[in-house]
């Protein structure tokens, strides 16, 4: 986030609940080598969308979050940098290109990593996925990306975790 900040100084800051992290209940904490073993861990990768944490928050619920803060970014103008956890970006990114909740699970999203997405009135567009590599910062252009077009990207989404 640091490079962005020192890009423009007066960074307007905000903090969002519908983007906080999923509330894995009694598997947060836990192993992911553990919880492979879970007889639920087929249903949380495969058929999410029927799932609920164990005394945690449901899928469905994040994903109506999701949708909630994708709303609310049709009306902001200019790039906007937005810090969130794996699962919230995983979902997001689902829902920007328009897959059903059971979908969001194809994403791979590495700690740190920044995805870019453009917003504009009509469509939105996913431009970049999961990268690592991001020095030097420039913002990304829709043509950049496979059938894109000649608009520059107004919208970024980032992943910190």
């Amino acid at each position: 986030i640091d490079p962005y900040i020192q890009l423009r100084r007066k960074i307007k800051t905000l903090i969002d609940s519908d983007l906080i992290e999923m509330d894995y209940g009694q598997w947060s904490g836990r192993k992911l080598s553990a919880l492979q073993k879970e007889k639920n861990w087929k249903k949380v990768q495969k058929n999410p969308a029927q799932f609920t944490f164990p005394k945690g928050e449901s899928f469905t619920n994040l994903h109506a979050r999701v949708k909630k803060f994708q709303v609310k970014l049709h009306g902001e103008k200019g790039p906007i940098l937005v810090v969130s956890h794996g699962d919230v970006i995983k979902m997001f990114l689902a829902s920007v290109a328009g897959l059903e909740l059971n979908s969001f699970q194809k994403f791979v999203i590495e700690p740190g990593s920044i995805s870019a997405i453009s917003i504009e009135k009509s469509s939105s567009k996913i431009i970049s996925t999961n990268n690592l590599n991001f020095a030097p910062i420039k913002q990304l252009s829709i043509k950049d990306s496979l059938g894109g077009g000649n608009t520059l990207s107004r919208k970024f989404f980032g992943a910190i975790k």
